[in-house]
């Protein structure tokens, strides 16, 4: 028999079974014992995490020969059919690669029919974002007014890319990331079932090379056991893992709360030769320094219960050695450095920029650091205290005036802030004045999807406050609802595009202007040839 992942094989196959996801299992068991269940759900969050697990459970509690159920059998034909994803009324479909208009029409065609063995005729569409704008309308019908015993299920990574008309017909549950600690102990309870040696000290990694999501924790767990030759061990989990031990993200927060630039760069330099993602790199060191600031504080709660005890002293005496507010201020900053990464080669230098800006007394933090109590003079003459050093950032500069108009302010925010000024570039300015900047940005790009989140839309207003005097709301549409929507737009070209546009008729100028020189016809005419092509370099 062929090997099935461990992923596969301990796939829940009750609500009791799901991890992390009790408030989704229990308001699905509940909708069936008051015979409430909707005809149309959505089950969004990140991936690996159960949405088309849930989708599944739900579809055999109500197809069960014994149900409907909150507690199917998974032993009649139904409940296994349906596991295996081979019951004709469960239709399963790949929205990324059935995402036309057409193919939801003639999904639609087959709603008709009625269930051929159960009472239920069920549609579960993974990745439903997917869909194109036709595909989402000719849903809307349907979903207004289902047939009789017809149940659509949707799973997505991206509900902000599910049009709102679809959302408000349907049923939303959003699934959260699990928790450390319960991936740990499903990890756990499956290398028990499986019999198979492990080292407890992995358990943690390998939960957290998952990130919240349990198939990619069991993926990996696979990785680490084949490597491992049966067995999971420390060593074979160092060789695969990418993530960076937390001893040395403590080593790189004790360099810069040391203020040591060259410690600091040394550091990051190792980390470059792993590969990393300095993303991943920002958060865990965000991510420890937390951890230290709340132990500081001499509480625990349950997001340090993932630290073992050696970290846990590691960060204490981390905490311990560092003066005032400098923890709370070196962790603003790296939420600062984390939003300028943008998934480049460039990203190793913005870390850099950021740690040694911070080593120099120059945080790119605009926090103000907290207030120092002011000093008391002392009782005699033979005490003198030590005059304190001044920790916090310098002032912000004095505000200017507001730019007349969108190209002023980018290219001004261009040259503070270079990174967050070049995202300004890719949007379609829609209204401009000090009462409301408003802007169209495109969900599928980088810097569209980083200003269409709430966290970044108000950094930027708060720059443009601070930079700008400007008092009014920066908006950030996403463009592609909008289009949904059919609003008329008056949408202009991006400063990225005209700089495009005019970069390529300036070539086309000079090409035309080579091609027509009266030195280049001569030249050509002597020859006897022809020009094929002229390479315009700027």
């Amino acid at each position: 028999m062929a090997y099935q992942a461990l992923a596969r094989k301990y796939r829940p196959e009750t609500f009791n079974d799901l991890i992390g996801q009790e408030a989704v299992a229990r308001a699905l068991a509940n909708a069936i014992k008051l015979g409430r269940e909707p005809a149309g759900i959505i089950f969004s969050g990140v991936r690996g995490i159960g949405k088309t697990t849930s989708a599944r459970l739900f579809a055999k509690a109500l197809n069960c020969d014994s149900g409907p159920s909150p507690t199917p059998c998974n032993s009649c034909y139904s409940c296994k059919a349906i596991s295996g994803g081979y019951h004709e009324d469960v239709l399963e479909v790949d929205g990324a690669s059935h995402n036309s208009v057409a193919e939801v029409r003639a999904l639609q065609e087959t709603l008709g029919y009625t269930a051929q063995r159960s009472r239920y005729k069920i549609y579960i569409i993974d990745e439903v974002h997917m869909l194109s704008n036709s595909a989402f309308n000719a849903l809307l019908k349907t979903l207004e007014e289902p047939p009789a015993n017809i149940i659509f299920m949707f799973a997505t990574t991206e509900l902000a890319k599910v049009p709102k008309t679809v959302q408000s017909r349907c049923q939303t549950f959003h699934l959260k990331k699990v928790i450390a600690q319960d991936i740990q102990a499903r990890l756990r309870y499956i290398l028990d079932q499986e019999k198979i040696p492990y080292d407890t000290a992995t358990l943690p990694l390998i939960a957290r090379e998952g990130n919240g999501s349990i198939r990619d924790a069991l993926t990996f767990l696979d990785q680490v056991i084949a490597f491992g030759d049966g067995n999971v061990s420390k060593e074979a989990l160092e060789k695969l893992s990418t993530c960076v031990s937390s001893s040395h993200y403590i080593e790189i927060l004790s360099a810069l709360l040391d203020k040591k630039a060259n410690e600091c760069l040394s550091l990051i330099a190792s980390l470059d030769k792993q590969g990393v993602d300095y993303e991943d790199v920002s958060n865990e060191l965000a991510r420890y320094l937390r951890h230290a600031i709340v132990l500081g504080t001499g509480t625990s709660d349950d997001a340090s219960s993932e630290l073992n005890e050696e970290e846990k002293a590691s960060l204490l005496a981390l905490n311990t050695k560092s003066r005032g507010s400098a923890p709370h201020q070196l962790f603003r900053c790296l939420l600062d450095c984390h939003h300028e990464l943008d998934g480049t080669w460039l990203d190793r230098f913005v870390l850099e920029n950021y740690s040694l800006e911070w080593c120099l007394q120059e945080p790119l933090s605009k926090h103000e650091a907290l207030p120092s109590p002011p000093e008391r003079a002392p009782k005699s003459a033979s005490f003198s205290p030590p005059p304190r050093r001044d920790t916090s950032p310098p002032p912000a500069p004095p505000p200017t005036a507001f730019p007349s108009n969108w190209s002023e302010l980018v290219a001004r925010m261009k040259q503070d802030r270079p990174v967050l000024g070049r995202k300004l570039e890719e949007v379609h300015i829609l209204s401009y004045s000090e009462q409301l900047i408003s802007v169209a940005a495109d969900p599928t790009g980088f810097a569209g999807a980083e200003l269409l989140r709430p966290d970044v839309r108000k950094k930027f207003e708060g720059l443009f406050r601070e930079f700008f005097k400007f008092t009014g709301t920066f908006q950030v549409n996403d463009r592609t609802q909008l289009q949904v929507q059919k609003q008329e737009l008056p949408i202009q070209e991006s400063l990225l595009e005209r700089r495009n546009r005019e970069q390529e008729e300036r070539r086309k100028k000079i090409e035309e202007d080579a091609r027509n020189n009266p030195l280049t016809k001569a030249f050509v005419e002597e020859l006897g040839g022809n020009i094929e092509k002229i390479d315009v370099n700027f």
